[in-house]
């Protein structure tokens, strides 16, 4: 009967296994930057900014070859345009004008047929015209490398940003344990409390004191989830989630010890940041752009072929081709291309000015974090000392107050700065792991 019994009942069970949706695995650090890389409007903004500079250096370089023009037409007339002739007798032409006769004939001749057609192609090539389209073409490869360097740039805000959000989600979580540990404690320090008024060993006022502090707990526990809750729609945006996705994460990686020197993270910064390689881009398209403008002195000469074919009459015939050359210059325009070109030269001088001062200011964030993550990482040392001390005097101010040796002010501070403290310990532990996150952005995301 049991065997009989236990078939359904298995199957029933292996149903419910089946129809639980199975839990994903905790999300790393890495697989959070991932999946951001992956989701992130703004980079896909970035990409087709990149696409259209691609198409338009492409364009560019098209401008150097030859156009090559193609036309054609037909007509049907109301009536052919005729031309009618009529010769002298020959035989009264002296012999000597008989070729009047053979040339005109007698009778009608076609100027224009009822029905008419032609067809063209024309080849035109610039000759001086190439100096400026290979200069534009040059630009043109320039902003492409400038959209590069700016899509490069948005993956690492992107990816310090979701690591942001992936530690700031992990912060809040470890402080609502932290509280919850706190109130379970302060709740049981709540019922020996009563157990000891009880039996006369405490005051009515120090009872209400510690249901106080348990209010305050809880309050605080209330807050932080819902700081928690935020954090984790916010991180869910960033990956493409819905809101209301269950995210659970993984233990970010221990501190990795020591960043690299000084000089080398500063080396690193000048060769790898996007903002340097974009400034000093900045700096070779002004130049472009004034090259190009001094080219506006140039003449403009384009070499031109051309080929007809047509409906042929008496009078023309059916093909015919020509090769030339067309010469334009502006010799006189009272300076406006003088002074573009003075401007484009201004435009240089301040590029190069702005060079200076992004390298200055890059050197300055990069000593700026260096220094954040070493004072962060010593933070993180005297927090952990100062929650071991704290930990052990709770333990021991909950000892003495079951046996009765203590105040519950002593219990009432314990508690307050083992939350003190551990609250600190998490700030401090977080603000490190962000300093080299940080400092590693700083650094164009790769370490020396």
């Amino acid at each position: 009967m049991a065997t009989r019994l236990g078939t359904p009942l298995g199957c029933l069970l292996a149903g419910l296994l089946l129809a639980r949706p199975a839990i994903a695995d905790p999300w790393t650090v890495e697989e959070v930057v991932d999946r951001a890389l992956a989701h992130s409007p703004s980079l896909k903004a970035r990409q087709a900014g990149q696409d259209k500079a691609r198409y338009e250096r492409h364009a560019s370089l098209a401008d150097l070859g030859p156009r090559v023009n193609l036309s054609a037409d037909y007509q049907r007339w109301d009536s052919a345009l005729k031309f009618t002739f009529q010769g002298p007798d020959p035989a009264t032409i002296p012999p000597e004008f008989s070729w009047v006769t053979d040339l005109f004939g007698s009778g009608d001749s076609v100027i224009r047929a009822r029905n008419t057609w032609s067809a063209s192609v024309a080849v035109v090539q610039p000759l001086t015209g190439l100096a400026p389209l290979a200069l534009a073409a040059h630009l043109a490869t320039l902003n492409l490398d400038r959209a590069a360097l700016d899509l490069s740039a948005e993956k690492r805000r992107v990816r310090l940003q979701a690591i942001e959000g992936f530690l700031g989600l992990w912060k809040a979580r470890r402080s609502l344990t932290v509280l919850e540990e706190l109130l379970k404690a302060a709740r049981e320090h709540y019922r020996q409390a009563q157990d000891a008024e009880r039996v006369g060993l405490l005051k009515k006022d120090d009872v209400l004191r510690i249901d106080v502090q348990i209010a305050n707990l809880e309050q605080g526990l209330d807050l932080a989830r819902m700081g928690a809750e935020v954090q984790k729609s916010s991180l869910a945006l960033m990956l493409g989630l819905s809101l209301d996705a269950e995210i659970e994460l993984a233990e970010p990686l221990a501190d990795a010890g020591d960043p690299p020197p000084l000089d080398r993270c500063l080396a690193k910064a000048l060769e790898d940041r996007e903002e340097v390689r974009q400034v000093r881009v900045a700096v070779r398209m002004a130049r472009t752009a004034r090259d190009l403008q001094g080219t506006s002195w140039l003449p403009q000469v384009s070499g031109l072929f051309s080929y007809n074919r047509a409906t042929a009459t008496q009078f023309s015939k059916p093909d015919s081709w020509f090769v030339g050359l067309t010469a334009q210059w502006n010799a006189w325009d009272w300076g406006h291309n003088f002074l573009k070109f003075r401007a484009a030269e201004a435009d240089v001088a301040s590029a190069l000015r702005a060079a200076e001062q992004v390298e200055d200011l890059i050197r300055l964030d990069v000593k700026a974090q260096w220094l954040a993550l070493q004072n962060a990482r010593a933070q993180v040392l005297r927090t952990d000392r100062a929650v071991t001390q704290a930990r052990e005097n709770l333990r021991i101010q909950m000892e003495r107050s079951r046996n009765g040796l203590n105040t519950t002010t002593d219990v009432l501070d314990a508690e307050a700065l083992a939350l003190q403290t551990e609250t600190g310990a998490l700030d401090a532990r977080h603000e490190a792991w962000l300093a080299r996150e940080r400092l590693r952005e700083a650094l164009g995301g790769r370490w020396p």
